[in-house]
């Protein structure tokens, strides 16, 4: 079947809980733009996806992956908009380079929910001006959060739940205009959110260390000290 798809762009299965693994021939498909299968269910092996040059969207979220991808993969796609591996079950491991993820201009979609990523956010993420969604919650992601994340101009969504970040939490994030979620618990984050950042978002989650004047009066306000 897979001769007849050489040509294809676009492998969409999302949802579909019949495919219960990918064939080795799916490495055929190097022309694909989009590579969906997110809710599977998927176990096994994800077959050798690194000559996908094309490669515009990749979701593999929700499914039970052992092995077959490599982060140094992931930073080779440089025309990636979309790119959601959550819980994946690849529990990819190693740092976010800066230098490669400065690069990747076009990403408007970065989520690495439960994987195994360390190091710190590369003050080169300043440079992803059309990023709108950025989650890395559960890992084991260290460091401060850059000020250059007041740069992604572009940024609705933000989740580094559940990681070893320590500091202050940027002015210059609280302020980005659209910023509609923003999840910061389980780490070891101060600072101050004042009344008017907190009425410009639509969900916000944060521990104690963080000070919000707003926090026992706010329904958006969803968990104090990691707690739902």
């Amino acid at each position: 079947m897979f001769s007849y798809l050489k040509s294809s762009e676009i492998f969409d299965f999302n949802g579909n809980r019949f495919l219960l693994s990918l064939p080795p021939e799916l490495s055929q498909l190097s022309q694909l733009t989009v590579l969906n299968t997110d809710y599977c269910s998927i176990s096994g092996v994800l077959p050798d996806i690194s000559q996908f040059s094309n490669l515009r969207e990749l979701y593999l979220r929700s499914n039970y992956l052992e092995e077959g991808l490599e982060l140094d993969t992931i930073w080779s796609f440089k025309k990636l908009n979309h790119l959601d591996l959550s819980s994946s079950g690849l529990s990819l491991a190693g740092t976010i380079p800066g230098t490669t993820f400065g690069e990747m201009t076009d990403l408007v979609t970065f989520k690495m929910f439960e994987n195994s990523l360390t190091g710190s956010i590369p003050s080169e993420i300043g440079k992803l001006k059309k990023l709108e969604e950025f989650d890395v919650g559960t890992n084991s992601l260290t460091g401060s959060l850059p000020t250059e994340l007041g740069l992604c101009s572009s940024l609705k969504d933000i989740n580094i739940d559940q990681n070893k970040f320590r500091g202050t939490v940027p002015t210059e994030l609280l302020n980005i205009r659209h910023l509609d979620k923003l999840f910061l618990s389980q780490n070891a984050i101060t600072g101050q959110i004042s009344r008017n950042q907190c009425e410009a978002v639509t969900e916000i989650k944060h521990d104690s260390q963080v000070a919000c004047p707003c926090e026992d009066s706010c329904k958006k306000f969803s968990a104090l000290d990691g707690q739902a």
